[in-house]
């Protein structure tokens, strides 16, 4: 007997997800993770340009590199944060045990430095940090170029003031490195 009344019965799947879905689910849940990476190259580059101001101070007054050839640290490392910089920036897999090095060494850089460095070790050592910083995700990047990280207005005006207070700390540190270099001179 057919009861015209009753619900039919069928079997109900969710359709297949494609590859393309799957990566781009995958670089959703890591994108926040991906930018706060950048934002750790967006710092190698101020400090990049920190150290080139002091390096450029080297040249105004050669005497200093003749007293302390201590001094060339400053071009060297300045060189070895563009290129961490850029690996961050870029999000490459190659650039965690590099920048875990630089953290380490801004550990000493008390009280700003060690704060900055102990966030980015546990950015790089989080497990989402460690997931975004393999080949695997790198190629999930690759293959969803057209996905971006969203920002609220409110983000961005955070982001303009941590960088409106980086370059201010960073210009009242040349006018100390400049008086360390120049003083003995002058």
């Amino acid at each position: 007997m057919n009861d015209p009344y009753v619900a039919p019965l069928a079997e109900v799947t969710d359709p297949p997800r494609s590859e393309q879905a799957v990566l781009e689910q995958a670089r959703r849940e890591l994108i926040a993770t991906e930018a706060r990476l950048r934002w750790v190259g967006v710092i190698c580059w101020l400090v990049a340009a920190y150290l080139a101001m002091l390096s450029a101070l080297l040249v105004v007054f050669p005497e200093a590199l003749k007293q302390d050839l201590s001094l060339l640290r400053y071009p060297v490392l300045c060189a070895i944060c563009l290129v961490v910089g850029y690996g961050f920036l870029r999000v490459q897999p190659w650039v965690r045990v590099p920048g875990a090095v630089l953290a380490a060494f801004g550990l000493l850089s008390f009280p700003v430095g060690t704060v900055v460095a102990v966030l980015v070790l546990l950015l790089l050592y989080s497990p989402q940090g460690r997931r975004v910083l393999t080949p695997d995700y790198r190629a999930v990047i690759l293959a969803t170029p057209e996905l971006r990280n969203e920002r609220s207005g409110k983000d961005k005006l955070i982001d303009l003031s941590v960088i409106v207070l980086l370059v201010l700390l960073v210009g009242s540190q040349v006018e100390v490195g400049e008086r360390v270099i120049a003083e003995p001179f002058c």
